[in-house]
């Protein structure tokens, strides 16, 4: 969306597996005080047989994964795509086919790429992504959405977790999420007399923990309903096994919480950002150890400062060099 302001075209943006919902991207630019001066265009292109898009020459794409964008390679010049990264797409893999096919995309020299985190950046650029170093940029995540103090604490005085329940997704842990929980309950760690625990995430299946209570359930949230979620929990257990931090333990810590996630090989360290965000092992032990942790910080009572700069400023400030680069059309870091 900045982007297309800066250079003053129109946004079109394009799905291709589910219809796109334009009252949400609106509502998702309003709440980031992002107002163009043309509605966005939205396009759902589905992956059939002699699918087909009307472009102009002059267009410029911004793709959002290696698949998307080798499939936009195939069809207009790679001078006007930029590659927006935001993980270390390889590791979606086993070793195979596609994790070569990804891996040569992001290594791609002919096109831009922008990459979400410098932290990021680096860990790609050490495990054989070379090229970055001549075609990307990177940009800092914006949490100030989420900013401005919680909520009141729920009539019957219990506080809230948090769990980021993401079951389609293997690198966020759900099963080992899952196994933490319920032997801190078993382990008097977590007492859900005190504590109401929350599911936040799509298509999560219906589960009891070992004393007999079951968490509360939000599935596909929009995007206020979230923010105002967040602003009512105490404590998060947020995991994601790759390099890269992922936003719920951030947009926690933004909106006042304390969290718990797991370390990581090349993950940046977190408590270095925010001193309520607690990172422990990835194993049931260690994720135990940091929710009692989290707990004994959240029940001393002790106010939580939220992120630093620059992940307390705009997207709009954060993402400023980007959007010259890209308006330049420049590939230099």
């Amino acid at each position: 969306a900045l982007w297309s302001e800066k250079v003053g075209a129109p946004l079109r943006i394009v799905t291709r597996q589910r219809a796109p919902q334009i009252g949400g991207l609106l509502d998702l630019l309003k709440m980031n005080d992002i107002e163009l001066s043309t509605p966005p265009e939205c396009v759902f292109n589905p992956q059939v047989a002699g699918d087909s898009l009307e472009v102009n020459r002059e267009d410029l794409y911004l793709t959002t994964s290696w698949w998307s964008t080798a499939s936009t390679l195939a069809a207009v010049p790679a001078s006007q795509i930029a590659y927006i990264l935001q993980e270390d797409e390889r590791m979606f893999y086993p070793s195979g086919d596609e994790q070569l096919m990804a891996q040569s995309v992001m290594n791609n020299p002919d096109i831009k790429v922008v990459i979400n985190t410098a932290g990021l950046m680096e860990r790609l650029k050490v495990t054989g992504i070379e090229n970055l170093s001549t075609t990307a940029t990177s940009f800092e995540p914006s949490f100030a959405l989420y900013a401005g103090g919680q909520s009141e604490q729920t009539p019957e005085g219990k506080r809230n977790l948090f769990f980021y329940a993401r079951v389609g997704n293997p690198r966020n842990l759900f099963r080992l999420g899952i196994m933490s929980l319920d032997r801190a309950i078993q382990d008097g760690v977590l007492d859900t007399s005190k504590w109401n625990i929350h599911f936040v995430g799509s298509r999560i299946p219906r589960i009891q923990f070992c004393d007999g209570s079951m968490p509360e359930y939000h599935e596909e949230l929009p995007w206020r309903e979230y923010r105002d979620l967040l602003k009512k929990m105490d404590l998060g257990l947020s995991l994601m096994a790759t390099p890269h931090p992922s936003y719920p333990p951030l947009d926690l810590a933004a909106s006042g919480a304390v969290v718990v996630t797991n370390t990581w090989p090349g993950k940046q360290d977190l408590t270095q950002v925010c001193d309520s965000i607690l990172e422990a092992r990835p194993s049931v032990e260690g994720l135990v150890s940091g929710l009692a942790e989290g707990i004994k910080a959240v029940e001393s009572g002790a106010p939580q400062e939220g992120l630093a700069s620059p992940y307390s400023q705009s997207w709009r400030s954060n993402l400023e060099k980007v959007i010259d680069q890209l308006a330049k059309g420049s590939t230099s870091v």
